[in-house]
């Protein structure tokens, strides 16, 4: 019993905390320099998004793009002798994500979207199995230009469920009617007289 208990609470405690991480707050600049492996001055080059969902309301668009490096601010890997250092004249490519959809009572962060080309941005990053992510949620500090642009969510959906609510109904009517019989019939195999 004791263990039950302990369990569950464990599982609250690891529960608020997850939701309290992803929330999404901005990181204060202290905590943006503490937690970026690299920080980088340059110029957005090019921007490449996918769009993504994960089949229960949430969809995020993906994006990679590449960076021409003017300086440096930070760099951890100076102190190893792996992973090469950035220097300037580099192009660095970058991973980042947005949040274009997300399902009712979700909370999680919304992420730092990407800039567009020509824009001119320092940029907090995270070394991640060879690769450069930019910290979420405020990873980008935008000195030139704006977040590329995030496709808004139309309402579209719902001109076309009022349009076509009969469509619903008879399908949940179908449906009812089947799966009454399906029960049924299966429990008259199963439990006989």
């Amino acid at each position: 019993m004791r263990w039950l208990v302990l369990a569950v609470v464990g599982t609250l405690v690891a529960g608020v905390l997850g939701w309290a991480e992803a929330a999404g707050e901005p990181l204060p600049p202290e905590q943006l320099q503490k937690l970026a492996h690299v920080i980088v001055v340059g110029d957005i080059k090019e921007v490449y998004s996918t769009e993504e969902s994960d089949g229960r309301g949430l969809v995020a668009i993906r994006y990679a793009f590449s960076v021409a490096v003017d300086s440096v601010e930070k760099d951890k890997s100076l102190e190893k002798v792996k992973p090469k250092p950035v220097k300037a004249g580099d192009l660095l490519f970058v991973r980042s994500f947005a949040i274009r959809r997300a399902p009712d009572g979700w909370s999680g962060d919304a992420g730092p979207g990407a800039p567009q080309p020509g824009s001119r941005v320092k940029l907090f990053l995270r070394r991640q199995g060879g690769a450069f992510e930019v910290l979420s949620p405020n990873g980008v500090e935008w000195l030139t230009g704006e977040p590329a642009l995030v496709p808004v969510p139309s309402d579209d959906w719902q001109v076309e469920f009022m349009e076509h609510w009969w469509l619903a109904a008879v399908g949940g009517a179908v449906g009812g009617v089947l799966g009454f019989l399906f029960g049924w019939s299966t429990h008259r195999m199963l439990v006989p007289d």
